[in-house]
């Protein structure tokens, strides 16, 4: 990130760091009007033009429609932003009340373990933590703080968020990739236990000869995929899960879908096609748009 850019980015991010602190204890009918005011600037509003072109490639949409999808996100990722304070209250009636589940998963429950597949979305943590209520013990596979760009314009927020969800994961804990092979090892141990290991899968690494791919809108995705092998390996099941919050209900949905497919090009498969399912019903929930553009046809 160039320094005017990260500079900028720095400065939204504290500045609506401070207004989440202010609203820590805001009801909800606040927070989300709140929102709709303030979310032009997100830190992530600074990427918008690569967000909407890739929103334009994948969707086949004009700029009117992804720049109002655009906004959407913006509002999700400022609401997940004003939402993290009050993850350390979240219970089981909390659960009840606020969170629809649609499983299609064969009898699948968290609390069997296995893989849960997911991707970049404005609450994924809370996904974590939802895992960690309907019964699994979970470990989130994450990136350490320090990789993230949020952390130094908002140095010890995340530590704090992960705190904040982690505490949900019956026991579990984050998963920091900063040495690949361990993280993996760590991760293949969690599954051998019967936990619930929560994977982000969306993202693009490299197109090395013969590296697992997958189909997403037209576009070739290659993945990181050691986690599904060792899931494959040990005969542990797959699900495939999204979370999605309603600004107008103000409720969450998760979805959750299992994966039958026994090779990792057969749940490659199933997975993408689920997300994008997801993403053409929200396309506003991914943050991979950003990025889309860069994917080779597939």
């Amino acid at each position: 990130m160039a320094d005017a850019c990260h500079d900028a980015f720095v400065a939204r991010a504290r500045r609506l760091d401070q207004v989440a602190r202010w609203l820590s204890r805001a009801p909800e009918c606040v927070l989300a009007a709140v929102a709709r005011r303030l979310c032009q600037l997100h830190p992530f509003g600074l990427s918008g033009e690569q967000y909407r072109a890739g929103l334009r490639q994948g969707l086949r949409i004009g700029e009117d429609a992804a720049y109002t999808l655009w906004r959407r996100y913006l509002l999700r990722e400022t609401i997940g932003l004003f939402h993290y304070r009050g993850y350390r209250r979240i219970d089981q009636r909390w659960l009840a009340r606020r969170v629809r589940i649609e499983a299609d998963t064969g009898g699948w429950r968290p609390s069997d373990g296995g893989l849960v597949l997911t991707y970049h979305l404005p609450e994924w943590h809370l996904l974590c933590s939802l895992l960690g209520l309907l019964g699994g013990k979970v470990y989130a596979v994450a990136q350490p703080p320090e990789a993230s760009p949020l952390e130094s314009g908002l140095r010890g927020y995340l530590d704090d968020l992960h705190q904040r969800t982690a505490r949900h994961f019956r026991g579990g804990d984050y998963l920091f990739v900063r040495d690949g092979r361990q993280a993996l090892a760590q991760a293949e141990a969690r599954l051998r236990e019967g936990a619930v290991v929560v994977a982000l899968t969306d993202q693009h690494n490299d197109e090395t000869p013969g590296r697992a791919s997958a189909r997403l809108f037209g576009r070739r995705v290659c993945p990181r995929a050691g986690v599904v092998r060792s899931a494959l390996a040990l005969g542990r099941p797959i699900v495939a899960a999204s979370l999605e919050f309603d600004p107008e209900t103000r409720h969450y949905r998760v979805a959750l879908r299992a994966v039958a497919a026994r090779t990792l090009a057969g749940v490659l498969e199933a997975y993408f096609g689920h997300l994008e399912s997801w993403l053409r019903e929200r396309p506003d929930v991914w943050a991979g748009w950003r990025d889309f553009e860069r994917l080779a046809e597939y």
